[in-house]
């Protein structure tokens, strides 16, 4: 049967879509026609069926949707280019008066350690021997007390001086940057993802 063609049937015969057969009417009664199918009589009307088949409206089924994959499971990274043109001089100061003080008291610590430790060993004394032989001195001896008064008030003036002079620094390098337009350097960025932000959702329909 070529395309567009109509097969003709029996008074008392149905057809259907599909090959599904819809069941015949009864003997002598008018065709009946069943849900899903219909009931055409060539013989009867010179127009083409009008096909009315009842199926079920597809579900509507929302599934989560998959993060997308990022190649060889790594982050995506972008180069982006960067200008520094001023420094806060009060955040700089702050950092570098922690960092100095931190140094000092470090320093400090384990100086009064390692003096502990020599002069239980008798390290102390051997040196003060080879002083005195060396320039042929009377008496020769270390004074721990004074040594670590003067170390206590030269490393406050340490901390005092690197606090200045980092501020001093972070001052005229706003000065420079508003003049030759800042140092201007290159970062590499990598994609960051929200684990806590909702993942977006997709719909499919399911027949």
């Amino acid at each position: 049967m070529g395309a567009g063609s109509v097969s003709p049937v029996g008074p008392g015969e149905t057809t259907s879509r599909s090959g599904v057969d819809l069941g015949s009417a009864p003997s002598g009664g008018a065709p009946s026609a069943p849900t899903g199918a219909f009931t055409f009589d060539p013989r009867t009307t010179g127009e083409l069926p009008v096909v009315v088949v009842d199926q079920p409206a597809p579900e509507l089924v929302v599934e989560p949707a998959l993060a997308a994959p990022r190649r060889n499971g790594r982050p995506r990274v972008r180069k982006v280019t960067r200008v520094i043109r001023h420094v806060d001089a009060w955040s700089v100061c702050r950092v570098a008066f922690v960092f100095f003080l931190s140094t000092y008291a470090i320093l400090l610590v384990a100086g009064v350690l390692l003096w502990s430790v020599a002069n239980s060993t008798g390290t102390i004394d051997n040196v003060e021997s080879f002083i005195r032989s060396l320039f042929v001195l009377d008496s020769f001896t270390f004074e721990s007390g004074t040594l670590l008064r003067a170390s206590v008030v030269l490393g406050a003036l340490c901390v005092v001086a690197g606090t200045a002079m980092a501020v001093t620094a972070a001052v005229l390098f706003n000065l420079i940057a508003d003049l030759v337009g800042g140092i201007r350097v290159t970062v590499l960025e990598e994609e960051v993802l929200a684990l806590d932000a909702p993942a977006p959702r997709r719909s499919r329909r399911r027949r």
